[in-house]
């Protein structure tokens, strides 16, 4: 599956679906294999990683250089 994947500092912490139009283009695919797979296990430990260190954006709030890119709240 790809998705829209969001980062604090290398570490990833949470994503956004990819709509499935996005998915059969192929430059989305393309973009989407240069980068690493990181499965559903490291997600919930860099997660909860963050989440213990009091410092995941989704819960606590932080000053971040680019809040703007940080998922909705929807």
């Amino acid at each position: 599956m790809i998705v829209k994947m969001y980062f604090l500092n290398y570490v990833p912490f949470t994503f956004d679906e990819v709509p499935s139009v996005a998915m059969d283009d192929p430059e989305v695919v393309m973009e989407a294999n240069k980068n690493k797979i990181i499965t559903d296990e490291q997600l919930y430990k860099s997660s909860s990683y963050l989440t213990e260190e009091l410092a995941m954006p989704l819960v606590y709030e932080l000053d971040l250089e680019n809040p703007q890119d940080l998922p909705d709240d929807n």
